[in-house]
C-alpha cells in the first residue's frame, strides 16, 4: 500500500470517541464461565466474595449496552479511521493487549463511561502496528485502562508515530517458579462468545479455513482470561483489589479444546509468563508481564 494512502498525522488527530458499557451480574458469571472459571467468587451471585474477575473489562468494548447478541464488528468499535486506507478486516489481528485495573468494577453491576483514542501507529516491516487506548469510569472516577494492539498485515510505506512504546518483556532463562494446566472445552470458544466477540472466525468453519486456519480459532482475550486465572489464584489471595496490571502479546491461536499452561517466573510483585498449548508444545502468549499488590516475591 502506498504512503499516499496513509496519513499518519491525519490518524493520530482524528478525535476522542466515546460510549456507554452496561454489565450486570449475569455478565459477569457468563464471561468467568468463558474464561474456563469454576471459583464460586465469579460464578455465584450469593457467594460473601462475589467479584468481577480483574479482566473482565476487556469485553465491554465488544459488548456496549447490549445484552444481546450484536454485530461484529460491534458499534462500539472504532471505525477505519481517517487517514487510514481501507483493509480487509480478515488482514487485521489483535496482537497485544494491556490491562490497568485502578479499582475493582462493582459487582452488582453498573454503567461506564468509555473514552477511546488512536496512540500510535507504526510501520513494523511486513505491516502496521496501531494502538488504542481506551479508559473507562463510573461515577467514583477511572476504573480500568487499556491499550489494544491490532497488526494490519500488509500495510507498509510509510513513517510511523505514536507513543513510545514500552520495552519488550524478557523471559528469564532459568527454570520457572510456578506452572498452572487448564485443557479448555471443545465449545469454549461458543461459551466466551456469549461475552460479545462475536466474530465468525470463532465458530464458523468455513469463515476460519478462508483465512487459513484448519478449524475456528479461540478468542485470544479468552486465552488471556485463562492465563489471568492462574496468576489471580497464585497471587491475588482471593482479593481482586491486588490484580493491579496485566500485559499480552499473542504470540499464535490455540482451538478451544487444548490444554494451556501457565508458567511464571517471580520478581517482587512483578511476574513474567508465557502460555503455552501443551499438545502442540507452542507459545501462544509471550512477554507477559503482570503486576499485582499482593506479598512481594522472590528477586531475579
Amino acid at each position: 500500500m502506498s504512503e499516499e494512502r496513509v496519513d499518519v498525522d491525519r490518524i493520530l488527530s482524528n478525535p476522542e470517541e466515546s460510549f456507554t458499557a452496561t454489565y450486570n451480574q449475569r455478565d459477569l458469571i457468563v464471561y468467568a464461565a468463558g474464561i474456563g472459571e469454576s471459583d464460586l467468587q465469579f460464578t455465584y451471585e450469593y457467594n460473601e466474595k462475589f467479584a468481577a474477575f480483574p479482566l473482565f473489562p476487556v469485553v465491554l468494548s465488544f459488548k456496549g449496552e447490549s445484552h444481546d447478541v450484536v454485530p461484529f464488528p460491534p458499534p462500539t468499535l472504532s471505525a477505519t479511521p481517517d487517514g487510514m486506507p481501507v483493509v480487509n478486516p480478515a488482514m487485521i489481528l489483535h496482537g497485544e493487549q494491556s490491562l490497568e485495573l485502578f479499582r475493582p468494577l462493582n459487582p452488582e453491576g453498573g454503567m461506564l463511561q468509555c473514552k477511546t483514542k488512536m496512540i500510535s501507529f507504526f510501520n513494523k516491516g511486513k505491516g502496521t502496528l496501531m494502538e488504542t487506548e481506551t479508559v473507562m469510569q463510573d461515577a467514583d472516577g477511572p476504573v480500568a485502562r487499556l491499550i489494544s494492539g491490532s497488526f494490519v498485515r500488509g500495510l507498509t510505506g510509510f513513517e510511523g508515530k505514536g507513543r513510545k512504546l514500552p520495552p519488550r518483556v524478557q523471559i528469564p532463562k532459568r527454570e520457572p517458579d510456578a506452572r498452572d494446566s487448564f485443557k479448555m472445552l471443545p465449545t469454549q470458544a461458543q461459551i466466551y462468545r456469549l461475552s460479545g466477540d462475536y466474530n465468525a472466525l470463532h465458530i464458523d468453519p468455513e469463515i476460519a479455513e478462508s483465512v487459513g486456519f484448519k478449524q475456528p480459532i479461540l478468542h485470544g482475550l479468552c486465552t488471556m482470561g485463562v492465563a489471568s486465572r492462574a496468576l489471580y489464584k497464585r497471587y491475588c489471595r482471593g482479593d481482586p483489589a491486588l490484580f493491579k496490571s496485566i500485559r499480552v502479546r499473542f504470540a499464535s491461536p490455540t482451538y478451544p479444546g487444548e490444554t494451556l499452561e501457565t508458567v511464571m517466573w517471580e520478581n517482587g510483585n512483578t511476574v513474567y509468563f508465557q502460555t503455552i498449548v501443551k499438545e502442540r508444545n507452542v507459545v501462544v502468549i509471550d512477554g507477559g508481564e503482570f503486576v499485582h499488590a499482593g506479598p512481594a516475591s522472590a528477586q531475579l
